[in-house]
């Protein structure tokens, strides 16, 4: 090999050494700054699952994103054994109780029958999960009906992130570096450099894909020999009234819930008018019902999930319908060896419960322990954990800085931890989790932290900490 060569082989592998040094001390940097930058589920999601309860709760997929970690098991059984209707969806089906009481309400109505199902809701799925859900996973379980039921997810803000560039990201080649902090700074360029937020604030599936998921689904459901039913997403919500906790949770005025959530559910009513497309219209049957009960007796506090008495009166609204369109007839069999894969109740998640209270006993205090507050003077990143315990059902804890409201801590986890030191609470307790970059604290050294307790509209107790 001549002299020059081999100057000129030193100098490559001088400038690669000096390339993977410059990255790795790069990469150091970043992480001694804080710097983290995860597409999902904290850049896409409204505020559950958080990272924490996303690690306890989900595992990642790369098709749609989460799931949980025993859907393939279930997938497997249904496979095996064969299901009439699967249920499709986001939170409201996987925690909602309402495909348990619609088969409840038919086997009383029918002694000896039921029904075969399969409940695929992930928690804050949208029409694009669903789709690549169907595609994948449903389509070759072979049911004769599917139902679609999605709409709150699909509209809240994204971050300028939308779901399908997520998935486009994790199906390129930097998917499997995706902890690097060099690669998440490049997802984050990628993001700004290609955001084309509409009009109001960016969703994480616009109207016009809402509508193309939504199509999509039918299409190929019918395709595949599947009727598909489409469900509308019912609320408690009135206007003027929304609760105060939405301004907290990355909408930018709670006024706009109501019309945004409207036009998806208009959607929803036009593609099944224009495809001919059965119908469950819940969102209307529950708006036919007095507001008091809706509001008090159906719905919980959040505007969004149903109580047990939602979900048994929604089961009623479906078994109506099912009725109307002839399709219960075909959904009976025998009572035996049906498979039968319900939801599952909120992981520590939903309405806290009223600890029990002996008669005489003096009124159990409110009790807030901070486990950690933390405040990175540099970026402005503020952290606040800890847990509530209150004889009060407890429905978010909202965080503020300063005197600025930063947003809604996220949802409450069980900790059965708690009860050694608390046993006199029962099961009135959660541990709450806040994180968020907030510019006007870069550079402090210090912050007051506010916590305020929500029981319903109402705030029942504030709690002040400092954060250095």
């Amino acid at each position: 090999m001549s002299r020059s060569r081999k100057i000129l082989l030193a100098k490559i592998a001088l400038l690669l050494g000096s390339m993977v040094v410059a990255l790795l001390i790069g990469e150091a940097a970043l992480r001694l700054a804080g710097f983290r930058y995860i597409l999902y589920p904290d850049k896409i999601e409204f505020g559950w699952p958080d990272p924490e309860e996303f690690d306890n709760v989900y595992v990642s997929d790369p098709e749609v994103l989460w799931r949980q970690e025993n859907y393939p098991t279930r997938l497997k059984t249904a496979e095996e054994g064969g299901v009439d209707v699967v249920f499709m969806g986001c939170s409201c089906t996987e925690f909602g109780k309402y495909d348990q009481y619609l088969v409840e309400h038919v086997e009383h109505e029918h002694p000896g029958k039921s029904v075969s199902y399969l409940n695929t809701g992930v928690g804050g799925w949208t029409t694009f999960q669903g789709l690549q859900q169907l595609r994948r996973d449903v389509i070759k379980l072979n049911p004769k009906y599917i139902t679609i039921f999605y709409g709150w997810n699909d509209h809240w803000m994204g971050f300028g992130v939308q779901d399908k560039e997520v998935a486009s990201f994790n199906s390129s080649v930097l998917y499997p570096f995706r902890n690097v902090r060099w690669v998440q700074l490049a997802a984050m360029l990628w993001v700004r450099l290609t955001d084309q937020p509409d009009a109001q604030y960016p969703r994480r599936v616009t109207p016009a894909d809402f509508r193309a998921n939504l199509e999509a689904m039918v299409a190929e459901a019918r395709a595949a020999e599947i009727t598909p039913i489409l469900f509308t997403a019912p609320t408690s919500y009135l206007n003027s009234r929304e609760p105060a906790y939405l301004a907290s949770r990355w909408l930018p005025d709670p006024r706009q819930v109501l019309p945004v959530h409207q036009e998806y559910v208009d959607i929803v009513r036009e593609i099944a008018a224009t495809e001919d497309v059965l119908l469950c219209d819940l969102a209307a049957k529950f708006d036919a019902l007095p507001r008091r009960i809706v509001t008090r007796q159906y719905f919980k506090t959040d505007g969004i999930h149903l109580r047990p008495e939602g979900d048994r009166k929604m089961a009623e609204f479906i078994l109506e319908d099912f009725r109307e369109f002839g399709i219960l007839d075909d959904l009976l069999q025998d009572k035996g060896e049906l498979v039968q894969l319900p939801g599952r109740d909120y992981p520590g998640g939903g309405e806290a419960v009223p600890p029990v209270k002996k008669e005489g006993d003096p009124e159990l205090p409110t009790v807030v322990d901070f486990t950690k507050t933390r405040l990175r003077s540099k970026s402005g990143k503020l952290q606040v954990q800890g847990r509530v315990l209150s004889p009060h059902p407890i429905d978010f804890v909202v965080i503020h800085a300063n005197g600025e409201n930063l947003g809604s801590a996220y949802w409450p986890r069980y900790n059965p931890q708690n009860l050694q030191q608390y046993p006199e609470y029962d099961d009135a307790w959660s541990d709450f989790y806040f994180e968020r970059i907030y510019a006007p604290l870069a550079g402090e050294d210090s912050v007051e932290i506010r916590v305020d307790l929500w029981s319903g509209e109402n705030i029942i107790d504030s709690r002040m900490t400092t954060a250095e």
